[in-house]
């Protein structure tokens, strides 16, 4: 099929409603529209405003050292006329963790505790590329270090690319403790104790 083809039946499918009723409710209960939609019974398609081309990078980057089950990426591309990204991948079938989690037995939790903790000493162990420059955070194709996605919460303000974890890790407790306070000036929310960033996960922090 080609390209103009594919973009075609993406942007009807897209103005479409969702086959499920999926949605993305972030920290503060807000519901956005889904940014996702099935194209047959084995593919989604996926719309974001980030860059698309890291993101694939580093989900191929995590496949090829890893046995984590990631997605396979058919095919990504800019949309100029919306300013948008977008990526075809595999579909894949079920429940979210968040939905399934109260039906599970105690049994299947520990195994899904183990899972992800499996998961996760894995990321910490991804090799980074020969060239990399010691940045945290994201890179991209030719290793260059990239900033943080943006994060309504925090604001991209800064978000790097850092030259040190230390770096980071103030900017996160930085941002963290400025939203604690705002939380409780303006919504007269209990000032919980701010934790602090956990630096053991300076491993995982490849925005995989």
């Amino acid at each position: 099929m080609s390209q103009k083809k594919l973009e075609e039946i993406v942007n009807l499918r897209l103005d479409e409603p969702p086959d499920e009723p999926w949605q993305t409710t972030d920290v503060h209960g807000f519901v956005s529209p889904p940014n996702v939609r099935k194209l047959t019974a084995d593919t989604i398609v996926k719309w974001s405003y980030d860059e698309v081309e890291n993101g694939v990078h580093m989900m191929n980057h995590v496949s090829q050292h890893t046995s984590i089950p990631i997605p396979q990426i058919h095919r990504h591309w800019h949309d100029p006329d919306y300013r948008r990204t977008l990526t075809i991948m595999d579909y894949i079938p079920g429940d979210t963790l968040e939905v399934a989690w109260p039906s599970l037995n105690s049994a299947m939790q520990l195994w899904v505790a183990q899972t992800l903790r499996s998961y996760v000493t894995q990321l910490r162990a991804v090799p980074y590329p020969p060239n990399w420059s010691g940045a945290p955070g994201p890179f991209n194709q030719t290793s260059t270090p990239l900033a943080c996605p943006p994060m309504w919460i925090f604001t991209e303000n800064g978000a790097g690319p850092f030259d040190s974890y230390d770096a980071m890790t103030r900017w996160f407790d930085t941002r963290r403790t400025r939203l604690m306070l705002h939380l409780h000036e303006v919504r007269r929310r209990e000032l919980p104790e701010v934790c602090m960033f956990d630096k053991t996960l300076c491993s995982c922090l490849m925005e995989t």
